[in-house]
This record gives structure tokens, C-alpha cells and sequence, in this order.
């Protein structure tokens, strides 16, 4: 009777942890979207724009969030900095 190969098991290379494009922020007492989205906004950002936008990633209904303490929240990612180039010199 032939035997069956034996397959070898190599092991599996552990997945490199990749760095999440999202901030995190853990729930205090008394937070509110706008008072977490002032504290983390980026110059130039829109308190609202950013309050909407950690609602809408969270799945919090913005015009009534129920915000758990302890509970972390995903925060967009800053939007990029723009690279300056220095102008050429004439």
C-alpha cells in the first residue's frame, strides 16, 4: 500500500502589524462629539466637520450620541500636510 506524502508544515511568517490610519480616543465622563472632535482637530479643520465625521465612523447617530465611558472611538486621520518646496532661487 503507498503511502501518502506527508505534507511539511513551514510555519506561517506572523502578519507585521500595520499602523492603523485612525487616532483612538477612550470615552470620558461628561465627553461630547464636539468637545472630542475640539480636542483632536487639525489646523484649519471644521469642529463640526470632524464631530460628523467620528459619528459617522463609529456609527453614532451624530444628532443623539450615546457615548459610553471607557468606550474607544476611531478618529479619522489627519488630513496630509502639504510638503513645501522652496522656490527656486533665481
Amino acid at each position: 500500500k503507498a503511502e501518502t506524502p506527508q505534507l511539511s508544515r513551514t510555519p506561517s511568517p506572523s502578519p507585521t502589524p500595520t499602523k492603523s490610519p485612525y487616532g483612538e480616543y477612550t470615552v470620558v465622563d461628561g465627553d461630547t462629539l464636539y468637545a472630542i472632535a475640539e480636542a483632536n482637530l487639525a489646523p484649519g479643520d471644521s469642529v463640526d466637520a470632524l464631530a460628523r465625521a467620528i459619528a459617522s465612523l463609529n456609527g453614532l447617530d451624530f444628532e443623539a450620541p450615546v457615548l459610553t465611558v471607557g468606550t474607544t472611538l476611531l478618529l479619522p486621520p489627519p488630513p496630509p500636510t502639504p510638503t513645501l518646496t522652496p522656490a527656486p532661487v533665481p
